[in-house]
């Protein structure tokens, strides 16, 4: 009786009822769809870390660009303060020396 039983889970494995039964057909699809499914993970991993990348770097790019303009900035009001002969008072009124 069990051996009825494995033949009938055996055929319902395989594409045609010709193969008698064998499962090689549905372990091939089922062994290609596994492999498929990897390959796609393993993109989206992969591209998933290069936007991760992408980002930091342009985060470092930012903030080097607003460390040259901060040093820049302050360089000018440097050159401002020695070459105006005025002193700004913090009222926003402008005296004379």
């Amino acid at each position: 009786m069990e051996d009825h039983n494995d033949k009938n889970w055996l055929r319902w494995f395989s594409f045609k009822q010709g193969l008698n039964g064998s499962a090689a057909p549905y372990v091939m699809a089922i062994a290609g769809v596994v492999i498929a499914l990897s390959m796609v993970v393993i993109c989206v991993v992969v591209l998933y870390q290069g936007r991760l990348d992408a980002a930091g770097r342009t985060t470092d790019g930012l903030r080097n660009v607003a460390t040259m303009a901060e040093h820049d900035i302050e360089r000018n009001f440097e050159l401002y303060a020695l070459l105006c002969p005025c002193k700004p008072r913090l009222t926003g009124s402008v005296t004379m020396k």
